[in-house]
């Protein structure tokens, strides 16, 4: 679909400066258990189907959205699986645009739809094993650290998010025993 007329409007504003943007994508699997991967025109990578939220849209209405927009699928979200950023997730465009994605994740189930590149944005789609995916040289580390928050040994996967890093410069005295 390209950039949203929100986000056009936001980039006329701020231009090319590093901006942080709600995205949501949907984990979707086929009938032999394999994932979904559809490959970027602009980087040449694989990534699960996603992207932006929209001002006052719920991450599950974009995800399915975006699913809908880029592959034809009506999915149904089923499961939180993840809330991911940081460095992996900062994404650079040709155009010089700089973009932080804080990316929820969800898993979900294929409705309706047969998968189909839809956007052209996208070179490909595909699905993957897990095996294929996580030694593939063009699925980049942050998609297979998505790809591992449904992946677990019992195949049930796990709610994920990265535990803090960052604490206050100076501890609060309820911290350090000395609260009342």
């Amino acid at each position: 679909m390209g950039m949203s007329p929100y986000m056009k409007s936001l980039r006329g504003k701020i231009g090319t400066m590093l901006v942080a943007v709600p995205s949501a994508t949907c984990v979707v699997r086929d009938d032999e258990g394999r994932f979904l991967l559809v490959r970027h025109a602009d980087t040449g990578y694989w990534a699960v189907p996603g992207g932006a939220v929209d001002p006052t849209e719920t991450p599950a209405d974009a995800a399915v959205r975006e699913l809908w927009e880029e592959t034809g699928l009506h999915v149904r979200t089923t499961r939180l699986a993840g809330v991911f950023g940081g460095r992996p997730f900062i994404t650079e465009y040709d155009n010089g645009d700089r973009t932080s994605y804080v990316t929820i994740v969800f898993e979900g189930e294929v409705l309706d739809g047969e998968a189909e590149v839809r956007d052209d944005e996208l070179l490909d789609l595909r699905y993957f094993t897990a095996d294929e995916a996580f030694s593939h040289d063009l699925v980049p580390e942050c998609i297979r650290e998505i790809l591992r928050s449904v992946v677990s040994p019992d195949g049930n996967g796990v709610r994920s998010f990265k535990p803090e890093t960052w604490a206050p410069p100076v501890a609060c005295e309820a911290s350090n025993g000395r609260g009342s």
